[in-house]
């Protein structure tokens, strides 16, 4: 298998769209100022709020249950992984 990356794309995380209490933490406007600027720049980055990044590493988690079963290694890891996540509030990169 050859991987070819022709157009990386930059990521930015930012804050939460999310309260504590499920409700919005943005203004109507402000998410629609947050969803202009994402569409200005996706040629070049993808703007993501952290409740952004939760929700598509639910859905990759999802579709690996979906392909893999519920026992799957991957699929048990990035679950524990996505808990943590949602329990902390932080994401801790390593390079």
């Amino acid at each position: 298998m050859q991987i070819r990356v022709t157009s990386p794309k930059a990521m930015i995380l930012l804050g939460r769209d999310k309260g504590a209490d499920g409700k919005s933490a943005l203004a109507d406007d402000q998410l629609f100022d947050l969803e202009v600027i994402k569409r200005k720049y996706s040629n070049m980055m993808d703007i993501l709020t952290y409740d952004d990044l939760v929700r598509r590493l639910d859905n990759v988690i999802a579709s690996l249950f979906r392909r893999r079963g519920a026992g799957s290694f991957v699929a048990k890891s990035l679950k524990r992984y996505v808990l943590e996540l949602k329990s902390n509030n932080t994401i801790q990169f390593s390079a």
